[in-house]
């Protein structure tokens, strides 16, 4: 028997209408036994769990740490599929975290779960090359599919005892944090290029943002949606955080190193759009600093 353990339904919109997650959706969508407990590790639960007689549990996504009871009870344990190339960026943000180091390649491990934070042994690994201009929810896309590509081979392989399991070199291993708000916030001392990847890291969620005073009032907050490095003369001794460009043909600010190009935006309370389409509005005098 396949059953699907989801999150619980949330309410969602204006009307705080009560939604299923996508899995859910799916799992109801194809006639799937489902149960979406608030807690997988209480009691009642994981003693329904333990009745059903499981042989494996799949994990992705899921957003709830399981307790060791939990993963104790399917035969051949709790497999999980993780967006890095493990032991790289273990926890909770890895797509994040490859594109903030300009990292030239990730991928998805398949893995046995354990008590540690995504420290079991790796049954395999797919990689994928990170293109220089992908966003964070392009990659997770593009992840997700790789795995939805790959899973069911790699289950019927550990099932029939085809793929052993490889410790992970834990002396390599690195983190990648609960992303927070404040993560998004931009540093103008930071090289251009770093906040270009964080424009592109975190467009997800909390998107690369920075505060604007316009005509006296309190500042703003801008969401960087698109943006382009340019090179700057240092020679012009800017300080970071100036803009030193503002018209039709771009909105561009003095970085640490290098200069940033804003092409596209999301002003506070408002749609996206481009640089040129805020500016016509809200003009900006060059030279000031933001």
């Amino acid at each position: 028997m396949v059953s699907s353990v989801t999150q619980p339904d949330k309410p969602q919109g204006r009307k705080r209408i009560l939604l299923p997650t996508p899995i859910g959706k799916w799992a109801e969508d194809n006639r799937l036994n489902i149960y979406k407990p608030a807690s997988v590790n209480h009691p009642s639960f994981l003693e329904n769990l333990q009745s059903l007689g499981l042989d494996i549990i799949l994990v992705f996504s899921f957003g709830q740490i399981l307790s060791e009871q939990l993963l104790s009870i399917p035969k051949l344990g709790c497999i999980n599929i993780h967006t890095s190339l493990l032991p790289k960026y273990r926890g909770a943000s890895p797509i994040c975290a490859a594109i903030m180091a300009g990292d030239p390649y990730t991928g998805i491990s398949i893995m046995q779960m354990e008590k540690g934070l995504d420290s079991g042994p790796v049954y395999q690994q797919f990689e994928v090359r990170i293109s220089n201009n992908i966003y964070a929810h392009e990659l997770e896309l593009q992840l997700a599919n790789l795995a939805a590509d790959k899973i069911c081979d790699s289950i019927i392989n550990i099932v029939n005892a085809k793929l052993e399991a490889v410790a992970q070199d834990n002396t390599n291993a690195s983190y990648a944090k609960k992303i927070k708000k404040e993560d998004g916030f931009v540093v103008w001392s930071r090289d251009a290029k770093d906040i270009e990847r964080q424009v592109r890291a975190y467009s997800n969620w909390p998107g690369a943002w920075f505060l604007l005073e316009m005509q006296n009032k309190p500042g703003k907050k801008i969401i960087i949606t698109e943006a382009s490095v340019k090179e700057y003369n240092s020679k012009l001794n800017h300080p970071p955080g100036t803009i030193i460009q503002a018209d039709k043909s771009g909105w561009t600010i003095a970085c640490g190193a290098n200069a940033l190009s804003i092409n596209k935006l999301i002003p506070e309370g408002k749609r996206e759009m481009t640089s040129d389409e805020f500016l016509t509005g809200n003009p900006i005098t060059i030279e000031r600093r933001i």
